[in-house]
């Protein structure tokens, strides 16, 4: 969901549509502790909507983990058999406390390390899902790279404020500058209506 907003200004011509719920992570299978609400949401968009419903790209995007894998597998074989174009998102950049905190205490300490070394490291989640991706014949998105070029992470936004207001989610500002980003760099993306997952 925090990707939407950022995505709908930075690509204006294409129909960016939603079908998000916190965190429901968007497969057709789910672990025993899924709850109903995802599982049903996400039964009602692989089986029933995608199905019944034209869409030129269908975007992959959460909080992913590397037992996530198989069930992600699964899914990109069933939306590619099924003749869909699909973009992957990879993790976001992640932060052991919330992010405005780690700035402040940074600030307080005069330590600019700080920040950096509270960073999460989801490199090896990003290669794996990176390289499933291309397996299954999905276009993947990088967000760690894109946050993250030539190892700067970006913090904040153009008037200082945190571009994540918690451990990884985007603010509206944050989001928009990432979109930006990853249109620059996967130009291939802003073609065509896209069903948000």
């Amino acid at each position: 969901a925090h990707l939407w907003y950022g995505l709908a200004k930075a690509m204006p011509s294409v129909n960016v549509m939603q079908a998000t719920a916190s965190g429901c992570k968007p497969t057709l299978t789910h672990p025993g502790s899924a709850e109903e609400r995802c599982v049903a949401l996400m039964d009602r968009m692989f089986d029933d909507y995608l199905p019944a419903h034209k869409v030129d790209t269908v975007v992959l995007a959460a909080r992913w983990k590397r037992e996530d894998l198989p069930r992600l597998d699964a899914t990109l074989t069933r939306l590619r058999g099924q003749g869909l174009d699909v973009i992957l998102f990879g993790p976001i950049i992640e932060y052991r406390s919330s992010l405005p905190r780690l700035l402040a205490v940074s600030d307080r300490m005069h330590d600019p390390a700080f920040v950096d070394e509270q960073r999460v490291d989801v490199s090896a989640v990003d290669r794996a899902i990176g390289k499933l991706a291309r397996q299954k014949g999905a276009r993947y998105v990088s967000l760690a790279s894109a946050m993250c070029p030539a190892g700067h992470c970006l913090e904040v936004d153009g008037k200082g404020y945190p571009v994540q207001f918690d451990y990884g989610h985007l603010t509206g500002s944050g989001s928009e500058i990432l979109a930006r980003r990853v249109v620059a760099k996967y130009p291939t993306l802003s073609q065509g209506p896209i069903a948000a997952a």
